[in-house]
């Protein structure tokens, strides 16, 4: 079991990062239109600790196993640090958007976060697919 995880761990994290890249355009293109309607509720943003919170958290925990997973038998340094970087954006910007810290540059370095993974993930598959035996022990 552990070891087809292991196998689809980059599969897993693009789909991840993307369905939190989706997530996020949706939401911000609400809020932007909630902007305007904003009189009709007594808070204009969304509860994040409602069901957009438990999105955004489990977005968080779907890249972090993925990145784990990806990193763990892999020898490409360039990979990990990339993988461990955008991973590292990303959660600090969600965890900073649950406790209500907002900010238009957040919003950018989440998309970059989340953008950075999709393609740390194509990278790394790219690279077990063409240096299976030297960079990634277990792909089989």
């Amino acid at each position: 079991m552990l070891k087809v995880f292991q196998k689809y761990a980059d599969h897993l994290g693009i789909t991840g990062s993307f369905i939190c890249l989706i997530h996020c355009l949706v939401t911000a293109g609400i809020s932007l239109m909630s902007v305007g309607m904003s009189h009709l509720h007594s808070h204009g943003d969304f509860d994040h600790l409602g069901f957009w919170g438990w999105v955004d958290l489990s977005t968080v925990f779907i890249s972090i196993l993925a990145v784990w997973a990806s990193t763990r038998h892999n020898h490409n340094k360039s990979v990990q640090f990339s993988l461990w970087t955008f991973l590292a954006i990303f959660v600090t910007v969600v965890m900073l958007r649950l406790f209500h810290v907002h900010n238009p540059v957040l919003d950018i370095l989440g998309y970059l976060g989340s953008l950075g993974l999709i393609f740390s993930h194509f990278f790394n598959i790219y690279i077990c697919r063409k240096e299976e035996a030297a960079v990634c022990e277990v792909r089989g």
